[in-house]
């Protein structure tokens, strides 16, 4: 009879082991997971830039010439300047900073105006039927600049009828080389873009350029 309440002591011991192990593998698949899934997987640093769109454009130290999110609602940042885009009416788009208005768009059928905050013309900006571009500062178009894409893929800056510089891009690396021999470079990489030529206008201020550039790319 001892021998036999001794089995039955033995199972019992034994079942309620197995049922304790079984139970702490169910609390850790429902309840604390393993130390690896708590850690986010590490991203790209430009990862979060390309989802939301942004550009930025570095100069050849690798500063930050200017970082640009195209968009109805648009952001232009540079080192000492932020200003945030979006529409008061229907055609018309400004771009504030902390101090106020900065510079409005004006949109049109050809393209668009940038203005002064009091309505004065600063650039007028005509997108052709075949995708060059005319800017000039006066609204009859004289004098004008134009942009056009080579056959190449590098881009052409012209006045009337002189060309003023032919700018190579290189899709590979984001690299803009200026007709003064400075390099500019565009993360993340884009394919040739006739906006990046607004960058080798030196009539145009750079602030300027940036607006042009994010109005462009947000069409």
């Amino acid at each position: 009879m001892k021998q036999i309440t001794i089995l039955l002591l033995l199972i019992t011991t034994i079942a309620c082991n197995n049922t304790g192990t079984t139970n702490s593998n169910d609390d850790w698949q429902q309840g604390s997971s393993p130390s690896t899934s708590e850690t986010p997987a590490p991203q790209a640093a430009n990862q979060t830039n390309v989802n939301n769109n942004i550009v930025e454009i570095l100069d050849p130290s690798g500063a930050l010439f200017g970082s640009i999110q195209p968009g109805r609602n648009s952001t232009i940042q540079t080192t000492s300047l932020s200003l945030k885009g979006s529409y008061t009416k229907a055609d018309k788009k400004k771009y504030r900073s902390g101090s106020g208005t900065y510079a409005e768009v004006k949109m049109k059928d050809y393209g668009f105006k940038v203005r002064k905050p009091n309505g004065d013309l600063l650039w007028k900006v005509k997108i052709m039927e075949d995708g060059r571009l005319k800017i000039s500062d006066n609204e009859e178009g004289l004098n004008a600049f134009k942009l056009s894409l080579t056959g190449s893929g590098d881009l052409k800056l012209k006045r009337d009828q002189y060309e003023l510089a032919r700018i190579p891009f290189d899709p590979n690396d984001g690299n803009l080389q200026l007709m003064d021999g400075q390099v500019l470079k565009i993360s993340p990489n884009t394919h040739p873009n006739l906006t990046w030529a607004v960058l080798a206008i030196q009539d145009i201020q750079p602030i300027h350029q940036l607006v042009i550039i994010t109005e462009l790319l947000s069409r």
